[in-house]
C-alpha cells in the first residue's frame, strides 16, 4: 500500500489500484466517521506498522468544523479513520483542544506508530489560562488524545530542596513509541539545578506509564571520571524499554558514541565510540562520522550507519553495522559492495 497524492502517480511505476487515498477524497470526522472536508495535501510520508495499518498526515479543506489538519489511519481493508484532528478536545485540559492535530515527526525513523495502532505526536493546544501550551500526546482510533507530557510540568527525579527542572517548549520534540505504548524523547529543560550545564535530557515512560530519566547533560560517560555528555540525538526504544541514543560529549577530545540504557538505572552500555579501532585492518569510526539513526531491536542489538577511516591511506567509506547485545560488532555492508544481482 502507498499513501500518495494523485500527482505522485508515475507512469510505469504505480497504478490507480495502488492508491488508498488521494487529494479530494472525503476526510472522516471524529464522531461518526462521516465526511468532514476533503484531503488537500499529504504533508508527510506514510508509515506502515506490522499489523498492516498505515498512518499518514493530511491537510483538509472544506471542513464544516474548520478542522483543517490531522493524523489518519488506514486499515488493511482500506477504511480511513481519525487518530487526531485539529480542534479535537483534550480531556486533561480545561476547554482544551488540539491546535493542529498533526506531528512534525511522523515520517521519521524509528516510527512513532506501534503495532497496536497507537501514534505518539507533539502538538500545541488551546485552553483556559494555559500559556505553556505544548505537549506530547498518544492517540489511536477512537481513543485519545492522551496527554503524556506537558510543557512546564516537573521533570521526574526531584529531591527535597532541589529541582530536576521543568519541561521547556516541546514543539519539534522527536518522540518514539514501542508496542507497549512506552515512549522515549529528547527534550530541553528549564529551572534545573545547574542551568545550561544540565538542561538537556532523554526521558522515557516505564511499564506503569511513569516518566523516568534515561540520561542527562553533564552525566559522566561510561569509563570516564571527568567527562560528561553535552547532548543527545537519534534515539530509539525497543519493546523491552531499552533506549539507544547517540551521545555528544563536553570535551572535544573525548569521543562521541552510541549508548544503550536499560531504563532501570543500571550503567549505560557502550555500543560504539568515534575513533574506536576495529577489525584486523586497523579501521576506525571517523570522528563526527555517525550518519544515521541508532535503531535497537528486541534482542538489544543496535544498527547504525557510519563513516569509517580504512586505516591505510585515509580513504573514507560509508558502512552499515550492527552491534549485538553482547558487544559483537558486525559490518553488514559498505559502499562499493556488490548487490545480490552483481550490480554495484
Amino acid at each position: 500500500m502507498q499513501v500518495l497524492e494523485e500527482r505522485r502517480l508515475l507512469a510505469g511505476m504505480l497504478t490507480s489500484d495502488d492508491v488508498i487515498v488521494r487529494t479530494g477524497d472525503n476526510a472522516p470526522n471524529l464522531d461518526t466517521g462521516n465526511s468532514d472536508g476533503n484531503f488537500s495535501n499529504f504533508s508527510e510520508g506514510p508509515i506502515f506498522n506490522e499489523s498492516g495499518l498505515v498512518l499518514f498526515q493530511a491537510k483538509v479543506t472544506g471542513s464544516p468544523t474548520s478542522s483543517d489538519s490531522g493524523l489518519f489511519q488506514v486499515s488493511s481493508s482500506g477504511t480511513i479513520s481519525n487518530i487526531t484532528r485539529e480542534k479535537q478536545p483534550v480531556p486533561a485540559i480545561q476547554d482544551g483542544t488540539l491546535y493542529d492535530g498533526i506531528s512534525g515527526a511522523a515520517s521519521q525513523i524509528p516510527f512513532p506508530f506501534n503495532d497496536s495502532g497507537q501514534a505518539v505526536f507533539v502538538d500545541r493546544f488551546n485552553g483556559v489560562n494555559y500559556w505553556e501550551n505544548t505537549g506530547i500526546f498518544l492517540g489511536s482510533n477512537g481513543n485519545g488524545p492522551l496527554l503524556l507530557v506537558q510543557e512546564g510540568s516537573d521533570a521526574p527525579g526531584a529531591t527535597s530542596g532541589s529541582t530536576n527542572g521543568k519541561f521547556n517548549d516541546l514543539e519539534g520534540t522527536y518522540v518514539t513509541v514501542n508496542n507497549a505504548g512506552r515512549i522515549a524523547f529528547r527534550t530541553d529543560l528549564y529551572d534545573t539545578d545547574n542551568g545550561n550545564a544540565d538542561n538537556r535530557a532523554i526521558f522515557s515512560t516505564d511499564a506503569n506509564g511513569n516518566l523516568i530519566e534515561i540520561v542527562r547533560e553533564g552525566q559522566l560517560i561510561p569509563g570516564s571520571a571527568t567527562n560528561g555528555f553535552s547532548d543527545f540525538y537519534y534515539l530509539s526504544i525497543n519493546n523491552a524499554g531499552q533506549v539507544a541514543f547517540w551521545g555528544n560529549t563536553l570535551n572535544a577530545s573525548v569521543p562521541d558514541g552510541i549508548y544503550v540504557s536499560n531504563g532501570d538505572g543500571s550503567p549505560l552500555r557502550v555500543v560504539m565510540q568515534t575513533g574506536q579501532v576495529f577489525g584486523s585492518l586497523g579501521e576506525s569510526f571517523k570522528i563526527d562520522g555517525l550518519i544515521s539513526t541508532s535503531g535497537i531491536n528486541e534482542s538489544g542489538a543496535v544498527a547504525f550507519r557510519s563513516i569509517i577511516d580504512d586505516g591505510d591511506n585515509g580513504t573514507i567509506v560509508r558502512s552499515v553495522f550492527t552491534v549485538a547485545g553482547n558487544g559483537t560488532l558486525k559490518e553488514v555492508a559498505r559502499t562499493g559492495d556488490l548487490l545480490p544481482d552483481n550490480e554495484i
